[in-house]
């Protein structure tokens, strides 16, 4: 059984990273990702993550005011 989601081509993402500090966890973002008509997805990082942790989630409405 498969729990994959498709979404539409042009979808966007904002592309974070977990980042541990003083007990605590932040998200950094470190760039965008976009579904393309195919299923797949590409990925543009303006950083690159030492952690090696990639966190992919639709904007918040918040983040489309801003666009």
């Amino acid at each position: 059984m498969s729990n994959v989601t498709t979404h539409a081509k042009g979808t966007r993402f904002n592309v974070s990273t977990p980042v541990e500090r003083n007990g605590k966890t932040y998200w950094s973002r470190v760039g965008a990702a976009f579904a393309n008509g195919d299923g797949s997805v590409s990925v543009v990082l303006d950083s690159l993550p030492l952690n090696g942790k990639l966190h992919l989630a639709l904007p918040s409405p918040k983040d489309d005011s801003a666009s």
